[in-house]
């Protein structure tokens, strides 16, 4: 069909499939469905996300407050159950460590390790006490022989 005969076919007011009769078309800036979705309404993904990312506090075995997200709280409890011997706990845990690849990411990387190491020694080191001024003179037998040498 040519462009002519499509806009013939809408002044005809030809009814039928794909052509809706001229009262019922949408006007221009006219919505298809006007009480659709509110703007800022969330779907069920970005809900979900949310609740999970909400802080709680947990006590610990060692009665020590933490604060943690949902989702971390969700991931240490199945651990723990795995650990106390929870067949589908561990199922649980293997089957999510396997699907985030962390058994190659748990592979050590000794650069990393030896420069975390040093790190900490200098950090350490750093926070000792700066030591005693000693004397300036050096003891006797050091001055003999340096006396010695300078004289050869």
């Amino acid at each position: 069909m040519s462009e002519s005969d499509q806009s013939g076919s809408k002044q005809n007011g030809a009814v039928g499939y794909g052509r809706p009769p001229v009262n019922r078309q949408f006007k221009p800036g006219q919505s298809g469905n006007p009480r659709g979705r509110p703007k800022g309404s969330k779907n069920l993904a970005t809900t979900f996300a949310e609740v999970l990312s909400r802080r709680i506090k947990v006590r610990d075995k060692n009665g020590k407050i933490r604060m943690l997200t949902k989702l971390e709280a969700i991931i240490e409890s199945i651990s723990n159950k795995a650990l106390g011997g929870d067949a589908n706990a561990f199922a649980k845990v293997i089957q999510l460590a396997e699907k985030f690849d962390m058994f190659n990411r748990l592979t050590v990387n000794h650069r990393e390790v030896i420069n975390s190491a040093l790190l900490e020694l200098n950090r350490k080191i750093a926070a000792l006490p700066p030591p005693e001024e000693q004397e300036t003179t050096p003891p006797k037998e050091s001055q003999n022989s340096q006396l010695n040498l300078t004289q050869r």
